[in-house]
């Protein structure tokens, strides 16, 4: 009985792996093919762009033409495969201070909430950014609405925080 439970932990375990991103470059792209290949660290991974979710600046969907060699990306891995690559502005650097902004909507279905900061608009995919009330503690997606007052931190232009302001300060 110990065993079957150690062996059902196991893979709960591996089933609940945790995705992570990490910047990236595009090594080539080859439209015809339906192929890209980036560059992690000192690997290549040669992809199927078909299986692979590629999101613009913005965290919208793009397509395989939007990406060029030598691209800036961030690429999200689930169990030691890429599942997603974001474009990433060339330009932008890690933003150490928080900027404020605006929960434009929450997408339930696929686990999104849109903000906006300034005249941009970002996509963010709710398990992958930590979702804070305003007192800095970890809260759901469900807390937050359309027309919140929110602090976003952006690294390299991906939200990486998304921090609820307590309405009550800014009266």
């Amino acid at each position: 009985m110990l065993r079957n439970f150690f062996l059902t932990m196991a893979g709960f375990v591996l089933a609940t792996a945790a995705a992570t991103a990490q910047r990236a470059s595009v090594v080539s792209v080859d439209t015809e093919h339906h192929c890209i290949v980036v560059k992690l660290g000192e690997a290549e991974y040669k992809l199927d762009a078909t299986k692979v979710t590629l999101l613009d600046r913005e965290g919208k969907v793009a397509k395989l033409a939007d990406f060029a060699a030598k691209d800036k990306v961030m690429a999200t891995m689930t169990d030691g495969q890429i599942t997603s690559i974001q474009k990433l502005a060339s330009d932008l650097r890690v933003t150490a201070s928080p900027t404020d902004g605006k929960v434009v909507k929450i997408i339930v279905a696929k686990d999104q909430i849109v903000v906006r900061c300034g005249e941009s608009e970002h996509t963010a995919e709710a398990s992958k950014v930590k979702l804070l009330d305003s007192k800095g503690n970890p809260t759901p997606l469900a807390t937050f609405a359309a027309g919140d007052r929110v602090s976003v931190t952006l690294s390299d232009g991906v939200v990486t925080v998304i921090q609820r302001i307590d309405p009550m300060l800014s009266l």
